[in-house]
């Protein structure tokens, strides 16, 4: 949970960490745009505009006074270790002014799963796993323990099987008689997300009292799925395509949600969780990457284009 505990003055040192990391991929993350490791990766084009923006992302970025990344040249790239690194900083930033505004300070954490899938069934049974979670939400003993929740997908790759592991967290903003009439034990969370996915098999969940609101949502605000990370300890060709079919299958899907109250007060503040933009008018210190680390570069103003 190093996105909010961690020190504000560690916020380069954690980029230029993610920048190496980048340089080491740079060469598979080219041959995987050029579909040397699955001939039926479903972005068929040889991009050479997303090669170039992978390997220049992150070179140069805006930090505020207070450590916040305003702004740089990002590829927003699923793969690239920079951008899941800003936009899990970004959707924790947002979902944390979020919950400041709410009045009931009580929250469980839900993991909700299916069965591994192979990568031919993957993107069906992502589709499947987010219908059901809107089942299990109209479900009226859900609706009267929850007021509102805040959603992410998250997919592992077991690479000694080659399978695919999608499942989702939630953040559940409880009600006020959630603890007194509502509760919801995980035998019975178990049994709801069965009938609501209409499994046929026994099925892992797990649902517990958030004590501190910070983790929980940095669980939830974890992006998808790190591909880069599936690179982290050896890179083989089965593992580059594995990232090569899962970069494919989570394009453009809508990867966290919101809903109930929590949805209202974003709407409420403005706030779109997905969004991308960059701040507009805010003033803060530029550095370059240079050998392995940030330099300090002249103060200048960074305005929304």
């Amino acid at each position: 949970y190093y996105i909010m505990e961690e020190a504000e003055s560690q916020v380069l040192p954690r980029v230029a960490e993610k920048m190496r990391y980048k340089e080491i991929l740079k060469t598979y993350i080219a041959r995987i745009y050029k579909n040397d490791y699955d001939t039926n990766f479903l972005l068929k084009n040889r991009c050479e505009n997303l090669i170039k923006n992978f390997e220049e992302c992150g070179k140069e970025i805006l930090i505020s006074e207070h450590q916040e990344i305003l702004g740089a040249k990002f590829c927003h790239q699923r793969i690239c270790p920079i951008c899941n690194y800003r936009k899990s900083t970004k959707t924790w930033h947002k979902m944390h002014e979020i919950v400041s505004h709410l009045e009931n300070k009580d929250y469980v954490l839900i993991t909700l799963t299916v069965k591994n899938c192979n990568a031919e069934i993957l993107a069906k049974t992502l589709s499947e796993l987010l219908q059901s979670f809107k089942r299990l939400t109209n479900r009226k003993t859900w609706q009267k323990a929850f007021t509102g929740y805040f959603r992410g997908v998250e997919i592992t790759y077991n690479a000694k099987e080659n399978t695919y592991h999608p499942h989702i967290h939630v953040l559940a903003h409880c009600s006020n008689s959630y603890f007194r009439e509502n509760y919801i034990d995980n035998d019975k969370l178990r049994q709801m997300w069965q009938k609501s996915a209409r499994l046929n098999y026994y099925v892992q969940t797990d649902i517990r009292k958030v004590e501190n609101n910070k983790k929980g949502i940095a669980e939830v605000a974890k992006y998808a799925v790190k591909m880069s990370s599936i690179l982290e300890t050896t890179i083989t060709s089965q593992k580059l395509k594995a990232v090569q079919i899962l970069n494919s299958v989570l394009y453009k899907r809508r990867l966290v949600a919101l809903g109930g109250d929590i949805k209202k007060v974003a709407q409420k503040l403005n706030i779109d969780i997905e969004s991308d933009e960059e701040p507009e008018e805010k003033a803060g210190e530029w550095y370059k990457y240079n050998k392995g680390k940030y330099e300090r570069k002249n103060v200048r103003t960074y305005v929304k284009r």
